[in-house]
C-alpha cells in the first residue's frame, strides 16, 4: 500500500509568521510516513522558500470568492491528489478547503492564525453575506478548528460563531530559536555600538507603525535618539514614510522591507516593539524572546499569553503613543531592567514556545485522520 497523503492549503501573497508556521509543519510532516502536498496560488513570491522541501506543490489559480472556474480547478486538483486530510491556514484557504471537503467528503481542519474581528452585530447585518458564509463553514465544514491562542479560541466560540467546544482546541505557535549573529546589521546600517536599536517586524498594516513613529517624535523632543528598524512591507508603508519625514525623523528610521536575515537583525536589537491593533500569536515576538530581547507590545490577540507585563516585557494600551514612548524610555534608561526582562523572555520561550511542543500537538490531531 502507498503512504497516506495530506495537503496543507494557503493563499497569502506575502511571507510572514503564518507561512513560517506552515513551513515548519510541512517540514515535519514530510519527515513522517506521509506524502505531503502544499496548495498555494500561482505566481506567489514565497514559493522559492519551499522548493527544498520533500513535498508535492499544488498550484492553483483561484483569484477571489467569485471565481467559480478557479474553485473547480482547485477541487479537481485536490481530488487527483487524493489526500486523507486537508489542512487550511488562512481565511481564503478556509473557503477553498471547506468547499472541497463538502464536495468530496475529505476531512478538513483549519488553523486560525489571526483575529477574525467579526462580532455578533456584524453577523446580524443581512447584507454581510461573506460573514454569514464564513460563520457557516467554520461551524459545519471543519472537523477541528485550531486557534494559535486561547484568546482566539474564546473569540471563535463566542455568540457570533457558536462553535462547539469539542471541535475547538488551542495550539500555541512554536518556532526554532534564532541564532545570535552580532554586529552585522549595525555595520550594514552604520549604527554605532552605543545607539539603542528598536525593531518592529511585520506587515505594515494594523501593526501600529504610525504609533511607533509618533512615539519616536515624542521621545526625540525629550532628547532621546534611539535608532528604529522596521522590517516588512504593506499597503500603509508610504503613509509611514510620509509621517517619518514630516516628523523630521528620517535619519533615525531604517525601513528595510522584506528580509531573510531576521536573526541577524534581532541579534543587534535592544528592544522589540509590536504596538499592533490585531494579532493572533505573533511569530516575531517569539523570535525576539528566543534571543532574550525585551518586548513592548499591546494586549491584542494572544500577545498576553506570551508577554507578561513587568516579567518578560511591557504591555501598553493599544493606540497610546504616550505609553509606548514612556515604556521605550524606561528600557532605554534602565539596561538592568532590559537584561532581566530579556532573560525571562528567553526562559519563557524555551518553556512554552519551542517548536517540538507545537509539532507534537499537531501530530496528535493528525493521528486521528492518517496512518502513522
Amino acid at each position: 500500500m502507498g503512504r497516506d497523503r495530506v495537503v496543507l492549503v494557503h493563499s497569502y501573497a506575502k511571507w510572514g509568521g503564518n507561512l513560517k508556521i506552515t513551513k515548519y509543519l510541512l517540514e515535519h510532516l514530510s519527515s513522517q510516513n506521509l506524502e505531503v502536498g502544499f496548495a498555494y496560488p500561482q505566481d506567489t513570491e514565497y514559493a522559492y522558500r519551499f522548493e527544498h522541501l520533500n513535498i508535492i506543490p499544488i498550484q492553483y489559480k483561484w483569484r477571489n470568492k467569485y471565481d467559480i472556474m478557479g474553485l473547480l480547478d482547485f477541487v479537481i486538483k485536490i481530488i487527483r491528489f487524493n489526500p486523507k486530510l486537508i489542512h487550511s491556514h488562512n481565511r481564503q484557504a478556509d473557503l477553498l478547503t471547506a468547499t472541497t471537503s463538502l464536495i468530496t467528503g475529505i476531512p478538513a481542519i483549519t488553523t486560525q492564525h489571526a483575529q477574525i474581528n467579526i462580532d455578533d452585530t456584524t453577523f446580524k447585518k443581512k447584507r454581510d453575506i461573506p460573514a454569514q458564509i464564513y460563520r457557516l463553514i467554520l461551524r459545519t465544514a471543519f472537523r477541528k478548528v485550531i486557534a494559535v491562542a486561547k484568546h482566539l479560541e474564546k473569540e471563535i466560540q463566542s455568540e457570533a460563531f457558536h462553535i462547539p467546544s469539542w471541535k475547538m482546541t488551542t495550539i500555541h505557535n512554536g518556532i526554532r530559536p534564532m541564532k545570535e549573529v552580532k554586529s552585522k546589521i549595525r555595520k550594514e546600517l552604520g549604527i554605532v555600538e552605543d545607539d539603542v536599536i528598536i525593531t518592529e517586524i511585520g506587515t505594515i498594516s494594523k501593526k501600529g507603525h504610525n504609533d511607533l513613529v509618533r512615539s519616536a517624535k515624542y521621545l526625540f523632543d525629550r532628547g532621546y535618539q534611539p535608532r528604529y528598524i522596521i522590517v516588512g512591507s504593506g499597503r500603509e508603508k508610504q503613509k509611514v514614510v510620509e509621517l517619518i519625514n514630516s516628523s523630521g525623523l528620517e535619519d533615525y528610521f531604517y525601513l528595510l522591507g522584506e528580509r531573510n536575515d531576521i536573526s541577524e537583525i534581532l541579534s543587534d536589537t535592544d528592544i522589540f516593539v509590536l504596538p499592533s491593533y490585531s494579532e493572533g500569536l505573533p511569530v516575531s515576538i517569539l523570535e525576539a524572546m528566543s534571543l532574550g530581547i525585551p518586548v513592548i507590545a499591546t494586549p491584542v490577540g494572544g500577545i498576553t499569553e506570551a508577554i507578561i507585563d513587568g516579567h518578560n516585557g511591557l504591555i501598553v494600551d493599544t493606540g497610546s503613543t504616550t505609553q509606548l514612548a514612556e515604556a521605550i524610555a524606561k528600557l532605554i534608561e534602565n539596561q538592568e531592567l532590559r537584561n532581566t526582562l530579556g532573560e525571562n523572555a528567553r526562559s519563557d520561550f524555551y518553556k512554552k514556545f519551542n517548536i517540538n511542543r507545537m509539532l507534537d500537538e499537531y501530530m496528535d490531531i493528525y493521528y486521528k485522520f492518517v496512518n502513522l
